[in-house]
């Protein structure tokens, strides 16, 4: 009987969230994965599939997130990422998902700072 009840309380728990350190490092790695605008050139279908599967490869080591204050905000930005690579190019162009891009990641940055800080 006390095994059973050990069960239900960790598996209450959920998943272990990881440190704002170490989740940092898995978010730099993601955010590294984006190629600059310029390197995308006339012809970037063969580099927005690199970046895809290497965006849908890894995106899962962002999740659980350290903090709920941010996890909505990753999910916009793997969403917009995807979603640019996907279309390839994107039907508005690259330029305004790239601004969307780094708007959130400017909110994701402050929201880290005040789970940090």
């Amino acid at each position: 009987m006390l095994v059973l009840v050990v069960a239900v309380v960790v598996a209450a728990c959920g998943p272990v969230r990881p440190t704002v350190a170490e989740w940092e490092n898995d978010w730099d790695a993601i955010v590294a994965l984006i190629p600059d605008e310029s390197s995308l050139g006339t012809d970037p279908e063969a580099l927005c599939e690199a970046t895809l599967v290497s965006l849908r490869d890894q995106k899962e080591t962002l999740f659980p997130a350290p903090d709920d204050l941010i996890a909505g905000s990753v999910r916009q930005w793997l969403e917009v990422a995807e979603g640019m690579f996907f279309e390839c190019p994107p039907s508005d162009g690259f330029s305004d998902s790239y601004d969307q891009l780094e708007i959130l990641e400017a909110e994701i940055e402050a929201g880290v700072n005040s789970i940090d800080g």
